[in-house]
């Protein structure tokens, strides 16, 4: 029997048993991600239902008018709730305008071959980012710390949660920390079309909760790097988090009054930004394995020597790889037939016909247009031919042949997403378990059913995944409570 790489964004799981919240799959998929930040506090249930009634399938315009309509309310709610001195109140209000001017112009995709992009798709997003600083400012439990991160002439835009309020007691630089309490360090990884406001509704939150300091930020092709920066994204994503790791160490070593724990760092990514995660954790190995190897050698300046061993050492102690994509050709393959890309790589489809045959399917069918405009968009690319050929360097293999995920060394958690819109886990996480040969403990969770996180991104399912994934984390890297 043929196995089923994926169902795709017309298509409903024949095994999902789930009411559904829209005649489209597509949008019954993102409706049902924005529902699951509830318990996180990105939206109100009634509200949004109430919104939903109103939405028509595959119209962004009313799609975007409706969440428009609640992430102002939201804000207004949040004034005026300062305004009566509700401060509590008030902060939750501005976690629902982050979450409703995030889905606000979700689908409204860009034209492309030039983009062309709505100004409302950047009037949201600021606007987004702004309520969550505002959320963080009102909260009584965690304090938010700017972070920005220098990458290759660029300064992507970040954000330090520390699981307690400022003001924070200050301690000069160099100066014992032993009194300071030390918190474990999730770096959180966003996908291809996630930003790093939602991602704290994901696992942010529930990281604070646990005594987690926590970077969110926005890399290339994501969030306000791409929207205001125009900064497309890139395939060797491991080159951002180590600039990421590297103004992580920075603040720590500037700011030993917020107590970060740099022998308990953590990597964590869901789809695309899974992949990314275990990019990272293999730069990472490869890098530890090559300290090791000049660790015995000798140098005129021991100072000299040791502050290199410092910076090459390994820096990421654990990672989770939620749903990870293993090669994003694999998602191409679940998007046509594959006798059809096989034509097209061998050279006897040419590339106008292929580029128009994408086209007409795209002019047909909305969320084709959508999905191939936003990878088009982010990936800097003119044509749905060129996007497929940059799929084929968004992979956990050289393009020489090797296995970048042979240089893994930390323990990995993966999930898997068996009603995926993407790659079935036999072709992702079962692969990639398959390829972590120098892992001492890989732990894999496949659940079955989407109220336990079969769908992909555990898209309804954020609190489940987080007991998952943070069970995992205290335990292999010896947090105690």
């Amino acid at each position: 029997m043929p196995l089923r790489p994926s169902f795709n964004f017309n298509t409903i799981p024949p095994q999902s048993q789930m009411h559904l919240l829209s005649a489209s799959p597509f949008q019954n998929f993102e409706l049902t991600r924005i529902l699951g930040t509830a318990p996180t506090g990105g939206c109100a249930v009634a509200e949004l239902l109430e919104a939903i009634a109103r939405i028509r399938k595959h119209d962004p315009e009313s799609w975007y008018s409706q969440f428009h309509a609640l992430a102002v309310k939201a804000e207004s709610q949040a004034h005026e709730l300062l305004n009566s001195g509700q401060r509590h109140a008030a902060h939750r209000a501005f976690l629902r305008a982050t979450s409703y001017f995030r889905a606000a112009p979700y689908m409204l995709v860009p034209t492309p071959s030039p983009p062309d992009v709505d100004r409302r798709v950047l009037h949201c997003a600021e606007r987004s980012a702004l309520a969550f600083q505002h959320a963080a400012r009102y909260s009584d439990e965690y304090s938010l710390v700017d972070f920005e991160i220098p990458f290759e002439g660029h300064r992507l835009p970040g954000y330090l949660l520390l699981p307690r309020p400022l003001p924070l007691p200050s301690a000069p630089a160099g100066t014992s920390t032993s009194s300071v309490r030390h918190h474990p360090v999730l770096l959180n990884i966003g996908g291809a079309d996630s930003t790093k406001e939602e991602l704290f509704f994901m696992l942010g939150a529930p990281a604070l909760k646990l005594d987690y300091a926590v970077i969110l930020f926005d890399g290339p092709g994501q969030g306000l790097a791409l929207k205001r920066d125009k900064i497309p994204m890139t395939p060797a994503f491991e080159r951002v988090t180590d600039a990421v790791l590297d103004a992580l160490w920075d603040t720590a070593e500037r700011h030993p009054e917020y107590g970060l724990d740099l022998g308990r760092v953590a990597v964590a990514g869901t789809s695309l930004g899974g992949h990314f995660a275990l990019r990272a954790a293999a730069g990472d190995g490869k890098r530890g394995a090559s300290a090791s190897s000049t660790s015995t050698s000798t140098s005129e300046n021991e100072h000299e020597s040791a502050n290199a061993k410092t910076t090459a050492a390994p820096r990421i102690a654990a990672c989770a790889a939620v749903d990870a994509v293993y090669s994003m050709w694999d998602v191409a393959a679940t998007r046509m037939p594959g006798w059809y890309l096989g034509l097209w790589t061998s050279g006897y489809l040419p590339e106008s016909v292929f580029d128009w045959s994408c086209q007409q399917h795209m002019g047909l069918d909305f969320a084709t247009r959508w999905e191939f405009a936003l990878v088009m968009w982010i990936m800097g690319c003119g044509t749905p031919g060129e996007v497929l050929r940059a799929f084929q360097r968004y992979s956990l293999r050289t393009a020489e042949g090797a296995e970048m995920l042979a240089d893994v060394r930390c323990p990995v958690l993966l999930t898997g997403a068996p009603d995926t819109i993407y790659v079935h886990p036999a072709l992702s996480s079962e692969r990639i378990r398959r390829e972590l040969s120098g892992v001492r403990e890989v732990q894999v969770w496949v659940p079955e059913g989407p109220g336990e996180g079969s769908l992909t991104g555990k898209v309804g399912a954020w609190e489940g995944l987080a007991g998952r994934v943070f069970a995992f984390l205290d335990r292999v890297m010896g947090v105690r409570r």
